[in-house]
Protein backbone atom coordinates (compact mmCIF):
# COMPACT_ATOMS: atom_id res chain seq x y z
CA UNK A 1 0.00 0.00 0.00
CA UNK A 2 1.49 3.40 -0.99
CA UNK A 3 2.37 5.96 1.65
CA UNK A 4 0.30 9.17 1.61
CA UNK A 5 1.45 12.74 2.08
CA UNK A 6 -0.43 12.87 5.40
CA UNK A 7 1.37 9.76 6.64
CA UNK A 8 4.74 11.28 5.74
CA UNK A 9 3.86 14.47 7.63
CA UNK A 10 2.90 12.43 10.67
CA UNK A 11 6.12 10.39 10.44
CA UNK A 12 8.13 13.63 10.31
CA UNK A 13 6.39 14.94 13.43
CA UNK A 14 7.11 11.68 15.21
CA UNK A 15 10.73 11.74 14.08
CA UNK A 16 11.17 15.26 15.42
CA UNK A 17 9.70 14.22 18.77
CA UNK A 18 11.87 11.07 18.86
CA UNK A 19 14.99 13.13 18.17
CA UNK A 20 14.24 15.28 21.21
CA UNK A 21 13.56 12.26 23.41
CA UNK A 22 16.78 10.53 22.32
CA UNK A 23 19.01 13.59 22.05
CA UNK A 24 21.73 12.13 24.31
CA UNK A 25 21.91 8.74 22.62
CA UNK A 26 24.18 8.60 19.53
CA UNK A 27 23.02 5.10 18.59
CA UNK A 28 19.38 6.18 18.64
CA UNK A 29 20.23 9.26 16.56
CA UNK A 30 21.92 7.03 13.98
CA UNK A 31 18.79 4.89 13.81
CA UNK A 32 16.64 8.01 13.45
CA UNK A 33 18.90 9.23 10.62
CA UNK A 34 18.10 6.00 8.77
CA UNK A 35 14.38 6.54 9.43
CA UNK A 36 14.69 10.04 7.97
CA UNK A 37 16.33 8.64 4.83
CA UNK A 38 13.42 6.23 4.39
CA UNK A 39 10.93 9.07 4.88
CA UNK A 40 12.77 11.14 2.28
CA UNK A 41 12.55 8.30 -0.22
CA UNK A 42 8.78 8.09 0.39
CA UNK A 43 8.47 11.84 -0.17
CA UNK A 44 10.46 11.59 -3.39
CA UNK A 45 8.21 8.76 -4.60
CA UNK A 46 5.13 10.88 -3.98
CA UNK A 47 6.69 13.84 -5.77
CA UNK A 48 7.53 11.63 -8.76
CA UNK A 49 3.89 10.55 -8.99
CA UNK A 50 2.68 14.16 -9.05
CA UNK A 51 4.80 15.25 -12.01
CA UNK A 52 2.65 17.04 -14.54
CA UNK A 53 -0.50 16.73 -12.44
CA UNK A 54 -1.10 20.49 -12.12
CA UNK A 55 -2.41 23.06 -14.55
CA UNK A 56 -0.48 26.24 -15.22
CA UNK A 57 -0.20 29.27 -17.46
CA UNK A 58 2.73 31.00 -19.16
CA UNK A 59 3.24 33.51 -16.31
CA UNK A 60 3.53 30.68 -13.77
CA UNK A 61 5.89 28.78 -16.05
CA UNK A 62 8.14 31.83 -16.35
CA UNK A 63 8.12 32.25 -12.56
CA UNK A 64 8.94 28.57 -12.03
CA UNK A 65 11.78 28.79 -14.57
CA UNK A 66 13.25 31.80 -12.72
CA UNK A 67 13.01 29.90 -9.42
CA UNK A 68 14.74 26.88 -10.93
CA UNK A 69 17.61 29.02 -12.21
CA UNK A 70 17.99 30.65 -8.78
CA UNK A 71 17.89 27.27 -6.99
CA UNK A 72 20.36 25.71 -9.40
CA UNK A 73 22.76 28.63 -8.87
CA UNK A 74 22.51 28.20 -5.09
CA UNK A 75 22.95 24.46 -5.47
CA UNK A 76 26.05 24.94 -7.63
CA UNK A 77 27.57 27.12 -4.90
CA UNK A 78 27.43 24.39 -2.25
CA UNK A 79 31.01 23.57 -1.25
CA UNK A 80 32.46 20.34 -2.60
CA UNK A 81 33.08 19.20 0.98
CA UNK A 82 29.31 19.05 1.54
CA UNK A 83 28.42 17.16 -1.62
CA UNK A 84 28.69 13.72 -0.04
CA UNK A 85 26.21 14.50 2.74
CA UNK A 86 22.79 12.86 2.84
CA UNK A 87 21.14 16.30 2.78
CA UNK A 88 22.96 17.24 -0.42
CA UNK A 89 21.94 14.00 -2.11
CA UNK A 90 18.27 14.46 -1.17
CA UNK A 91 18.40 18.09 -2.32
CA UNK A 92 19.90 16.94 -5.61
CA UNK A 93 17.05 14.45 -6.10
CA UNK A 94 14.45 17.08 -5.20
CA UNK A 95 15.90 19.59 -7.66
CA UNK A 96 15.79 16.91 -10.35
CA UNK A 97 12.13 16.23 -9.59
CA UNK A 98 11.35 19.95 -9.73
CA UNK A 99 13.03 20.21 -13.12
CA UNK A 100 11.15 17.19 -14.49
CA UNK A 101 7.89 18.61 -13.13
CA UNK A 102 8.60 21.92 -14.85
CA UNK A 103 9.23 20.15 -18.17
CA UNK A 104 6.02 18.12 -17.77
CA UNK A 105 4.00 21.25 -16.96
CA UNK A 106 5.57 23.11 -19.88
CA UNK A 107 4.72 20.31 -22.30
CA UNK A 108 1.21 19.96 -20.92
CA UNK A 109 0.65 23.73 -21.27
CA UNK A 110 2.10 23.67 -24.78
CA UNK A 111 -0.24 20.85 -25.85
CA UNK A 112 -3.31 22.46 -24.28
CA UNK A 113 -2.64 25.75 -26.08
CA UNK A 114 -2.13 24.31 -29.56
CA UNK A 115 -4.79 25.46 -31.99
CA UNK A 116 -7.49 22.90 -32.63
CA UNK A 117 -7.18 21.21 -36.02
CA UNK A 118 -9.73 22.44 -38.50
CA UNK A 119 -12.43 19.99 -39.53
CA UNK A 120 -11.54 18.29 -42.80
CA UNK A 121 -14.21 17.28 -45.22
CA UNK A 122 -14.02 14.30 -47.47
CA UNK A 123 -15.01 14.90 -51.08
Amino acid sequence: MPVTKEQILEMRRTLESDRELCSNNPLAQKYLDQCEEIQNSFALDIAENLIGADDTNIAELESIAADLVRWQDAFDNIPATERESASYKVAEQCLGILKRNYVALYRKNELENLPAPEAKTVN
